[in-house]
């Protein structure tokens, strides 16, 4: 595992297993098709109001959970992973001519703990092809900064996993309250004319199934 040693001990000691250096190749960052996130990212981004530049890409996707996951992605990179991941779109924040992050001061847990995770025992390596191992130095320092990020990033995962179920239930609760008020709102004559469109079966029902492009997804945030 790695980095299993404490911080490499005092001045003189050998150094730690976990050395890392982003060498902004772009990998992790262009190489995936969406980010996840938790509740304490979006708490960090309401108060230093990073919120708005990243809003239009929180999305609640379907990523093998028994309910939605919060996640950073574009409608193109969340497409790719409906369809597989058989090709790559990047993180949205992910300036790739530049190689850079343009929320690097806040970017989120999963990023900040990169390459290294815990899984409540132990470190590993997220990703051991990450360009980035091996490279630098590993201060005392920047080790604690890692090992602190991956462990927060485990209580938040976790965190955010016992709410979104009761989230769903709100956010679903809302929508429908919005529906009925809006539908309160309107004409007998508009209400009917709703009824009637919904009411009519679909002239080919096996058009647009399974190509992608029905209307069945998942709704992105």
């Amino acid at each position: 595992m790695a980095g299993d040693d404490d911080a490499a001990g005092p001045q003189g000691a050998r150094p730690p297993k976990f050395i890392y250096e982003c060498v902004r190749c772009g990998h992790s960052c262009a190489d995936r098709n969406h980010v996840e996130l938790t509740l304490r990212d979006l708490q960090r981004w309401t108060m230093d109001q990073t919120l708005a530049a990243v809003f239009h890409h929180i999305r609640l996707a379907p990523l093998g959970n028994p309910f939605l996951d919060l996640v950073l992605a574009s409608e193109e990179g969340l497409e790719a992973a409906r369809d597989g991941d058989r090709e790559w779109r990047g993180c949205p924040m992910h300036d790739r001519e530049n190689r850079l992050c343009n929320i690097y001061a806040t970017m989120p847990l999963a990023c900040r703990a990169f390459p290294l995770a815990y899984d409540g025992e132990a470190f590993f390596i997220r990703d051991p092809g990450c360009k980035g191992l091996g490279q630098g130095e590993m201060t005392v320092e920047r080790l604690k900064a890692h090992r602190d990020a991956a462990r927060e990033e485990l209580d938040a995962r976790r965190e955010t996993m016992m709410l979104m179920p009761a989230l769903q239930g709100v956010f679903t609760r809302f929508f429908v309250d919005e529906s009925n008020r809006a539908l309160e709102r309107m004409s007998e004559e508009d209400r009917k004319r709703i009824e009637e469109i919904v009411s009519k079966p679909p002239r080919d029902a096996g058009a647009g199934a399974g190509d992608g492009t029905g209307t069945g997804g998942p709704p992105g945030a």
